[in-house]
């Protein structure tokens, strides 16, 4: 990293509670007709009539966007459908998206998907305001030199990962063979809509996939060299939600209805009885998670995350596999390395040694629960030996840019992981 950048590094992370950025309007809906009611009530009072839509290609059939549609018609919204084709944000979608934008006069971006289609609006919206500028050239620290707020972007994420409230978009740019990071301010979304129901057709793996994302952006920023009391603070409140939610008896009965939603069956089918009483319980835990991804986006962009997504993002680049698939896996591996380096260390790297050691194990039995009951993969037999050393490389060339863990992981650390994943 160059002298100038690693300074807008370090003053993006110290400045951020001093310039803050400002904070996105958020909504929580009861069922999908209030939260498409309030996204339409906000496009009217902007006056909008045209809306680039980005939805995830999982999305396209589902029953959320026939009636946004429907519902836009009545009031004079038109949304231009940009379904993401692929499970990843690339710079050829974003050209492709960004013309659409233009040719189509939009005035907004509405985004209806996963982390991957959150990257992928935030990414359109510093290309739009920088015409004259690559996504390549923009990377790194606080690189769009256009301020201006406009287009607004609004959020509907059909995840808990927690992206829609962080300040960065990652974009996988196969011409240099890596991914690349945009972190700025202007990348913070305007408005969020958050409704428990969306979450009810997440696949079982993307569900816990993205629980572990967050719980592990809510660690990394934990204990992350640039963390802040404040940053500390909203971290350790994603953690505890997220562990109190990981404990509470209705998470596990989560599995057995997550597409009740979808199904029509009998009034008498006895699974059908339980969840309607249970309903409300189980809403209240979703509820409970989305608000555990919010603070565990919003501690991650104001100190960044370390190793999990570093080593994320490099087997992504490798293999094209989805993060959530890889994360509950890895993020096991890794906090099982941090404990080994956290009792094998004489320095005292991290304030409350025993709370952190205690932390790290309470997270470590949990993903061990979660892996074993919802039936996860426990291998990842795609990862070759032979690509070791070319994942290792950009694992470390991430970090120097980007992140501050307050553990240093050396080729010989970062091998064992890959070969614990195995």
């Amino acid at each position: 990293m160059s002298f100038k950048q690693e300074c807008k590094k370090k003053s993006f992370v110290y400045l951020h509670g001093l310039i803050h950025y400002i904070e996105p309007y958020i909504s929580t809906a009861k069922n999908s007709k209030e939260l498409i009611d309030s996204l339409i009530d906000a496009f009217k009072y902007y006056k909008y009539q045209k809306i680039l839509l980005i939805s995830s290609e999982d999305i396209t059939d589902n029953q959320l966007l026939e009636t946004l549609y429907k519902t836009g018609l009545t009031s004079n919204v038109n949304f231009i459908s940009f379904p993401l084709k692929e499970n990843q944000a690339t710079t050829f979608q974003v050209e492709k998206a960004l013309h659409e934008y233009i040719s189509n006069q939009c005035q907004a971006i509405l985004v209806i998907g996963d982390s991957v289609a959150i990257d992928l609006g935030k990414a359109v919206k510093a290309r739009f305001l920088n015409l004259d500028l690559s996504i390549y050239q923009m990377r790194g620290f606080a690189n769009i030199p256009h301020r201006k707020q406009q287009p607004l972007l609004f959020i509907i994420p059909l995840s808990l990962a927690g992206n829609e409230s962080n300040l960065s978009s990652c974009i996988l740019d196969h011409n240099h063979f890596e991914k690349i990071y945009l972190i700025d301010r202007l990348l913070s979304c305007d408005y969020i809509f958050y409704c428990p129901s969306s979450l009810t057709s997440l696949s079982a793996d993307q569900f816990i996939g993205d629980i572990c994302i967050a719980l592990a952006n809510a660690l990394e920023a934990l204990i992350s060299k640039n963390a802040t009391k404040n940053s500390r603070s909203t971290a350790a409140v994603s953690i505890k939600l997220i562990l109190s939610a990981l404990k509470n008896p209705i998470f596990s009965e989560l599995q057995q209805f997550s597409q009740i939603e979808n199904l029509i069956e009998s009034e008498k089918n006895v699974k059908i009885q339980i969840y309607r009483e249970k309903k409300h319980e189980f809403f209240s835990l979703l509820e409970s998670l989305q608000e555990a991804s919010n603070f565990s986006g919003k501690a991650s962009a104001k100190c960044l995350t370390g190793y999990t997504q570093a080593l994320r993002d490099a087997l992504e680049v490798h293999y094209q596999i989805v993060d959530y698939k890889v994360t509950p896996l890895l993020f096991l591996a890794i906090v099982k390395m941090y404990q080994q380096k956290l009792s094998n260390s004489q320095e005292e790297i991290l304030s409350n040694k025993e709370n952190y050691q205690q932390l790290f194990q309470e997270i470590s039995e949990a993903l061990i629960k979660l892996i074993a009951d919802w039936k996860l993969p426990q291998h990842l037999s795609f990862i070759r030996a032979t690509d070791f050393d070319s994942i290792i490389h950009l694992v470390k060339k991430e970090m120097t840019d980007y992140y501050a863990s307050p553990y240093e992981l050396d080729k010989d650390n970062l091998s064992a992981i890959l070969k614990s994943l195995q």
